[in-house]
């Protein structure tokens, strides 16, 4: 949708007080884009979320979890041909607390993003070099 169209229905809907979630596709990788749908849908239900503040910073992904539970991260990034590729990097069993999971560089090379999921609960973030 050209972006001209995009922001008049986001402006008809703010005018109508409408309280409708927007995703902004962050690369067209389909698993990904569900990955943004699911989390836009589960905005403002904060007392269900077992897993909060995914981030990425020195090389590793940070996140925590509210209550012990099964954590899966995986990649997503566009290569150099404009192929979308998908990488399992974590799966595990994790206890209530921060944690930090180290990444595969190659798995987050170039255009990355990441999507952190539990049962019920998905957050997507982007890869930063």
């Amino acid at each position: 949708v050209p972006a001209r169209e995009r922001d008049a229905v986001r402006r008809a809907l703010a005018d109508a007080e409408a309280d409708v979630p927007c995703v902004d596709a962050l690369a067209p990788v389909v698993p990904l884009l569900v990955a943004q749908a699911e989390q836009a849908l589960e905005a403002g239900r904060d007392d269900h979320r077992r897993l909060t503040d995914l981030t990425v910073a020195d090389g590793a992904a940070e996140f925590e979890v509210v209550s012990a539970c099964r954590v899966r991260l995986t990649a997503h990034r566009v290569d150099r041909l404009s192929r979308a590729r998908s990488r399992d990097l974590f799966d595990a069993l994790l206890e209530p607390g921060r944690h930090r999971v180290p990444l595969d560089p190659p798995a987050v090379k170039g255009e990355a993003y990441l999507v952190a999921r539990t049962a019920g609960t998905v957050l997507v973030t982007a890869v930063r070099p």
